[in-house]
């Protein structure tokens, strides 16, 4: 190998580096710590809850949430296009599909942010306003 196939070897290896950081923010890293911020998900988004769930305590609400968000990244880790990006007060944030009353049916989506080499999630979407941010994005 010559001199100048190194020099490409490794200009391609950087190329790859840049396009993996340039696309961090809207692939999900299931290795991430992902933090989500209870009081304002249940205090003011309960509304957008399924109805089934609205009158459940918030010690129940946020089982029924970490669990869902153990499903959702078991999803991505499966399959990364689970984790859909949005755009959202200049930011692009994640959408995870929140399964809240069965397995196989996502009843929210978990708004996700990514800030340094964490993930917080502060608010959850009704899944039709879920669909309609991210289609706004792919287009």
């Amino acid at each position: 190998m010559s001199e100048v196939d190194d020099v490409e070897e490794v200009n391609g290896l950087v190329d790859e580096e840049e396009e993996m950081e340039e696309h961090s923010e809207i692939l999900y890293n299931t290795t991430l710590h992902h933090e989500l911020k209870y009081d304002h998900i249940l205090r003011d988004r309960q509304e957008r809850f399924p109805p089934e769930l609205k009158s459940l305590p918030d010690s129940v609400l946020k089982d029924l949430l970490d669990q869902g968000l153990d499903k959702a990244r078991k999803r991505v880790r499966r399959n990364y296009k689970a984790a859909v990006p949005h755009y959202y007060n200049g930011k692009i944030q994640l959408l995870l599909p929140l399964s809240l009353l069965s397995q196989d049916k996502a009843d929210l989506a978990l708004a996700v942010e990514k800030e340094g080499k964490r993930y917080i999630s502060r608010t959850v979407l009704k899944l039709e306003w879920a669909y309609s941010n991210a289609r706004l994005l792919a287009k």
